[in-house]
C-alpha cells in the first residue's frame, strides 16, 4: 500500500524562495504531495507557487499567522486522507532530502510524530537572535521537564 505523504508549506511574502523550495521538494521525492498554504501575502508568492506542476495552493484572506496556516494544512491532510503530513518552510531553511528522516519512525509504527531539529550535529547553520535563543532555552528546560524528554528545537 503507498503512504499518502503531504508536506505543508505555510508561507506569508516567500516570493524569493518558494520556487526554490517546491523545486527541492519535489526533486527529493516525486511521491510528495505539496500544499503552499499562502498567509495573506502581498507578494507574488502565490502567483509563483500556482505556476509549478503538481502544487496545490490556498490562500487565505489574510495574514493569520503560522499558527493559523499550518492547522489550515493540516485540516487539508485530514480531510483528505493523508497517512503522514509534514510542516516544511516556505523560506528555504528546511532541507528537502531530511525528510525521509523524519517520517521513517512514523513509517515503522515507532512514533506518531516527530519533530525535527536545526540544532542537532550542525550548530553553525541556523542562528536565530540572541532573545529568542534565550526564549528558546526557556522552553527547551520547561518542556523537558513536563514531558521528561529532551527537545532540541521545541520552535519547530
Amino acid at each position: 500500500m503507498q503512504i499518502k505523504i503531504l508536506i505543508i508549506i505555510p508561507a506569508y511574502n516567500e516570493e524569493e524562495s518558494i520556487k526554490g523550495v517546491i523545486l527541492d521538494l519535489q526533486k527529493s521525492n516525486k511521491a510528495y504531495d505539496i500544499i503552499i498554504i499562502n498567509d495573506g501575502s502581498i507578494d507574488k508568492t502565490s502567483e509563483i507557487a500556482r505556476k509549478e506542476k503538481n502544487v496545490i495552493v490556498i490562500d487565505l484572506p489574510s495574514n493569520v499567522g503560522i499558527g493559523g496556516a499550518v492547522q489550515t494544512g493540516f485540516i487539508y491532510a485530514y480531510r483528505h486522507n493523508y497517512d503522514i503530513a509534514v510542516q516544511f518552510d516556505g523560506d528555504g531553511q528546511h532541507a528537502a532530502n531530511e525528510i525521509s528522516k523524519i517520517i521513517a519512525p512514523i513509517k515503522a509504527k515507532k512514533a506518531d510524530c516527530v519533530i525535527g531539529s536545526r540544532f542537532l550535529n550542525n550548530k553553525k547553520g541556523f542562528q536565530s537572535t540572541l532573545i529568542r535563543r534565550i526564549g528558546i532555552k526557556i522552553f527547551e528546560y520547561v518542556n523537558s521537564i513536563l514531558i521528561k524528554q529532551k527537545i532540541t528545537d521545541n520552535t519547530s
